[in-house]
């Protein structure tokens, strides 16, 4: 778990790494830290950086849907970065990870009785139901275990 400075910091020293001159992604980097208030985040860089322009609105697109959700089912958006080439994606950090780890590599003592997979089931279809009931209607696509997060209840 990082806390607030040592996340800076870390993404600090990958834009040195990276050589990077683009001052605007820094900028925008310290304002969403700022404005996280000594919160555990997540910070998501894309991996593929070289996107045509259709593919970048399609990316602009999908922020623009993150932006306007909040429901406590889904992934909490706190910020993004549209410079190239630092496209990324901060949200809520989420300790425990994916549910995928949670089943297949679960950590001694951790166990998923009945009562608590059903709870997990149930707060997945609530957190889907809160997308299919957007205007218009948001379908996620690619759901799967590794992209159910945890969190620490």
């Amino acid at each position: 778990m990082k806390c607030r400075h040592q996340l800076h910091e870390l993404v600090k020293e990958e834009i040195e790494k990276k050589d990077s001159s683009t001052k605007e992604w820094k900028i925008a980097m310290e304002r969403s830290f700022n404005r996280m208030d000594n919160e555990d985040v997540a910070v998501k860089v894309l991996t593929v950086q070289d996107f045509c322009d259709n593919q970048l609105k399609e990316f602009l697109r999908e922020v623009a849907i993150m932006k306007r959700v909040r429901h406590p089912n889904v992934v909490l958006f706190m910020g993004v970065v549209t410079q190239r080439p630092h496209l990324s994606i901060v949200t809520e950090y989420l300790p425990r990870g994916s549910l995928y780890r949670l089943i297949h590599r679960a950590d001694a003592g951790e166990v998923l009785d009945q009562r608590r997979r059903l709870r997990m089931a149930l707060d997945v279809a609530k957190g889907i139901n809160c997308l299919h009931c957007l205007s218009p209607p948001v379908v996620h696509w690619d759901l799967k275990s590794p992209n159910l997060l945890v969190d620490k209840n």
